[in-house]
């Protein structure tokens, strides 16, 4: 047989191949993304809008409708679910599961542009993003102190949430149980009707009057520079100053009608650490970064951060998604490297040959680590599927190895030449080591095709299967016979 001829005559080339795919997998190991499960997109777009100070009736008409209306032509969609609530409304497309979902995006982004003018004036702009399955925090973090909530909220968002945005890896830094400074105007209904005015009058002035306005430019010899009119809001004395046009043509400042008042926004959301008031972070990861390495790199900077805490502040870590996925790919190695060691003992207490079982012994891991040359190449991650398919087929991996190297066994008891034995041992049984292979690669390919998004989590474990199955069947063929060329070759001369 070729493969078998040309390894008992060229050892060093087998070893080169062989030692190519091996090396490269080590070398692919530290590079590529580890997480719990593989990150995939799902089916699924979002878009938010949110429009301040409006109920689920407002919203629902000014808002979520016109969404529905505009958001029913996307190609491919299979369900669209929208939601009303108090100053904000979603929609929820679900798209066929072949759907390209960023080419989705793109049609959701120009059908709300090409709507837009139908929202009220006082709805932002969308929020529109794929739902993925990485999509939740890799860390949680809660700190307290005895500062007041809203001076706390501004002491995070600078020393704590700004620095950890930094890292990268991070896509967000989410604050929960935050209060934000704001100012607040409680209008006096009475004092609206004695002066002929509505609360529309004094949203349009406060609407108009809070915007910074271009003001052409300032032009000096060859310099021009910009000219705006600050209007910005810096303190609560400015919003009471503003002027409201009355009907009757009288201008009053707001606090004629209002009582206007730093404060607080609502408490929405809820942080406590053993009953004190705190503020969660929750640092939501980029989809192409790595889980392990991210969550060292938080860490590291969370000693630092924890350094310049103020006295009588904490900050704890309550979740850390990269310790997680550290002890379960621990456990899975462990795992892996006990189903070889076991292996290797049972075909020595079969076998009485040290010599056949340093070869199986050493075929196992040239596999194994070969075979992530082929899982980096297609773009996986080291992840419970990619790491479960190579120790589900640590059993089947010795099959071929076993069955050429006890034919080879068999002519080396009548051949004296170790080479030609192991070259007519491989060819022996070469069409039945193939069809057991294939038919391997027959059962588990398949999965890698499944439908549904069951199917997506399953894509990397079918394939990585198939490729340890490949890889196993072309070790077999190569370095096996030539191992045994070797091994065997002193045993064949006293034989003969």
């Amino acid at each position: 047989m070729f493969l078998s001829r040309l390894s008992v005559r060229r050892p060093v080339l087998v070893t080169m191949l062989v030692g190519f795919f091996v090396v490269f997998g080590l070398v692919s190991w530290p590079k590529m993304p580890v997480e719990l499960l593989p990150n995939i997109d799902l089916p699924y777009v979002m878009v938010t809008v949110v429009y301040p100070g409006a109920g689920p009736e407002d919203v629902e008409n000014s808002v979520v409708i016109p969404l529905e209306e505009a958001l029913g032509e996307v190609n491919g969609l299979r369900k669209l679910r929208a939601t009303a609530m108090p100053d904000a409304g979603w929609a929820l497309l679900e798209l066929e599961l072949d759907s390209d979902v960023d080419r989705a995006i793109e049609e959701v982004r120009g059908l709300l542009d090409e709507t837009w003018s139908e929202m009220p004036p006082g709805a932002r702009r969308p929020l529109i993003r794929a739902i993925s399955s990485g999509a939740a925090p890799v860390m949680q973090l809660a700190i307290y102190g005895d500062m007041e909530l809203p001076e706390l909220t501004r002491w995070v968002e600078e020393r704590i949430q700004e620095p950890l945005a930094r890292v990268d890896g991070v896509a967000a830094v989410q604050l929960t149980g935050d209060r934000q400074r704001e100012v607040q105007v409680e209008v006096d209904q009475g004092r609206l009707l004695a002066h002929h005015l509505t609360l529309g009058h004094v949203v349009r002035a406060v609407r108009v009057a809070g915007v910074d306005i271009p003001a052409g430019t300032l032009e000096s010899g060859v310099t021009a520079l910009p000219v705006r009119l600050a209007g910005a809001f810096a303190s609560a004395e400015d919003v009471a100053g503003v002027l409201i046009e009355a009907p009757t043509g009288e201008l009053l400042p707001l606090s004629a009608v209002a009582e206007v008042r730093d404060g607080v926004s609502p408490e929405t959301t809820l942080a406590r650490i053993q009953g004190r008031p705190a503020i969660g972070l929750a640092v939501m990861k980029r989809p192409d970064a790595n889980t392990v390495a991210l969550g060292m790199a938080l860490n590291q900077r969370l000693e630092e951060l924890r350094g310049q805490l103020e006295p009588g502040m904490e900050l704890r870590c309550f979740y850390d998604a990269s310790q997680a996925i550290r002890a379960s790919i621990r456990n899975l190695l462990a795992t892996l490297g006990l189903c070889i060691l076991l292996t290797a003992g049972l075909l020595y207490f079969f076998l009485h040959d040290w010599r056949g079982t340093a070869i199986v012994a050493i075929s196992i891991p040239c596999s194994l680590v070969g075979t992530l040359t082929f899982v980096r190449l297609a773009g996986f991650s080291i992840n419970y599927m990619t790491l479960m398919g190579l120790a589900i087929t640590v059993g089947t991996l010795v099959d071929a190895s076993i069955v050429v190297l006890e034919s080879i066994a068999r002519e080396a008891e009548s051949e004296p030449d170790a080479a030609v034995a192991a070259d007519r041992g491989t060819a022996r049984v070469f069409l039945g080591v193939v069809g057991s292979t294939v038919t391997n690669i027959a059962v588990f390919t398949p999965i890698a095709f499944m439908k549904g998004i069951v199917g997506k989590f399953f894509v990397q474990f079918g394939f990585t299967v198939t490729f340890s199955m490949v890889l196993s069947l072309l070790v077999s063929l190569t370095l096996t016979p030539m191992l045994a060329s070797l091994l065997y070759r002193k045993k064949a001369a006293v034989g003969g």
